[in-house]
């Protein structure tokens, strides 16, 4: 008698299908994200006997759902389930912005107002005082937490007793600690140099959200101004002579979080403070071309 015993071949695969990517994070490459742009747009232009105005002014709304001042950074969705909870003001959000030139040639010289010999002429003809002016408000920035407490992500802040309209009324600047300058209120500020817990608060339950607060910092001012001379020696020989003021006012403006100014970490011990400048100091130039 025989017994026939069906011999069984098993085959297990164990595969994976990217070994170049283990332990790394999986991410779905779409055209999810979203951004727009709108603004209206005003110039006024004007010339008459040798002054030359040109002014424009933009007002505009700069909205997206990634917040990140870079053109090739990344950054994941806080939740997949509710992507316009990232929806917000993009890092370009500059609401108003005021722009002026002027030029002036003084009434001096020859074919003018106030005319001397030809010596004379080439002392006090020929000048021209310009300025550049140019007023903005202020960029935006997002408050953090610095907790990844919602899919490892920041769950935004808790803001106490106040709306996002009277935060945003505590930002100016003013004397900080340690010859810094602080760009909020001192009374959003904590005894540790972290944010006031009693007004801004990180979310501390894991899964919790707060608010993704954005505000905008001080508004921009800057003004150059030039005075030059041309002097004609002989056709085609020209002299120029020029001395540029850039911040002929030497007025500081302040940049909100340096260089990055985007996101402000609340429990940072030293929130609200800055050291660095969006408008550098006052520089004067001078500068003497031949043209030929």
């Amino acid at each position: 008698m025989y017994i026939v015993v069906p011999l069984v071949r098993c085959r297990f695969h164990f595969f994976q299908s990217n070994p170049y990517a283990s332990g790394a994070a999986t991410r779905l490459m779409t055209d999810y994200s979203y951004s727009s742009y709108n603004a209206l747009q005003i110039e006024v232009r004007r010339a008459m006997h040798g002054l030359s105005i040109q002014t424009s002014y933009v007002l505009s709304k700069s909205l997206g759902d990634l917040f990140i001042e870079s053109d090739h950074s990344e950054l994941d969705f806080t939740t997949l389930r509710n992507r316009g909870i990232d929806k917000g003001p993009s890092v370009f959000d500059i609401r108003h912005v005021g722009l002026a030139f002027v030029s002036y040639d003084l009434p001096f010289g020859g074919g003018h107002a106030l005319a001397g010999n030809s010596i004379v002429n080439r002392v006090i003809g020929g000048w021209n005082v310009s300025t550049i002016t140019r007023i903005q408000s202020g960029r935006p920035f997002k408050l953090t937490s610095g907790r990844s407490t919602f899919n490892q992500a920041d769950a935004g802040v808790i803001l106490n007793g106040m709306t996002t309209a009277a935060l945003q009324d505590l930002i100016q600047v003013d004397a900080g600690p340690n010859k810094n300058k602080s760009f909020v209120d001192a009374s959003l500020v904590g005894p540790d140099g972290r944010a006031n817990t009693s007004i801004l608060a990180p979310p501390t339950t894991p899964g919790q959200m707060g608010q993704y607060i954005y505000l905008y910092g001080p508004k921009y001012f800057s003004a150059d101004m030039a005075l030059q001379k041309s002097i004609p020696i002989r056709e085609p020989l020209k002299l120029e002579f020029a001395m540029e003021a850039l911040n002929v006012f030497n007025h500081p403006v302040f940049q909100v979080a340096g260089a990055t100014g985007t996101l402000i970490n609340i429990t940072s011990t030293s929130f609200g403070q800055t050291t660095s400048a969006a408008v550098p100091e006052r520089n004067i130039q001078f500068r003497m071309l031949f043209r030929f």
